[in-house]
């Protein structure tokens, strides 16, 4: 089954590069093999946690995974709606690391 990669790193759809690589840092360093060298599940973690990088870090990987996933890349203008839709992908992304 494949990962919904904004929900990996924890980020919206709209994210812009800058969000999306401070979210692939802040995990990259959190779930490290070098930190955590003991642990199989996040060294796993790790290695998707890269993938969804490695995807969404390039404008035309990214722009053909938003196609084939159906994601719309328009950003809310409301604040309200852009709190919301932060919201429901930090949920996404905590049920993903249970």
């Amino acid at each position: 089954m494949r990962r919904d990669y904004y929900a990996v790193l924890g980020v919206a759809a709209t994210a812009a590069p800058r969000e999306v690589r401070q979210a692939y840092r802040r995990l990259a360093r959190q779930y490290s093999p070098d930190v955590n060298f003991w642990d199989a599940q996040a060294h796993a973690l790790f290695e998707e946690i890269a993938e969804a990088y490695r995807v969404l870090a390039d404008p035309s990987a990214r722009a053909l995974y938003d196609r084939r996933s159906g994601y719309r890349r328009v950003r809310p203008r409301d604040p309200r709606e852009r709190r919301e839709l932060h919201a429901r992908d930090r949920c996404r992304r905590a049920r993903l690391l249970q």
